[in-house]
């Protein structure tokens, strides 16, 4: 199974950084594929299984927001 999940910034800011982790943590045959800025106010990442797992696992996506100066 693949995963993919997006964290957006609230209005009038702007997306500096991100990350994600796998719930539960250290789930074997868990493994993230891409961490990256999605847009200039969001943050999207994928995690597919690499083996099959028995497992019910999770994403968590992470944005840090800031307002930039204009």
């Amino acid at each position: 199974a693949t995963r993919t999940l997006t964290a957006s910034c609230p209005s009038g800011k702007v997306a500096i950084g991100g990350g994600v982790a796998i719930t539960p943590a250290n789930t074997a045959g868990v493994a993230v594929t891409s961490s990256y800025l999605g847009s200039p106010t969001s943050w999207t990442v994928a995690a597919r299984e690499i083996v099959g797992t028995g497992v019910r696992w999770g994403l968590n996506a992470v944005v840090v927001c800031a307002v930039v100066a204009q």
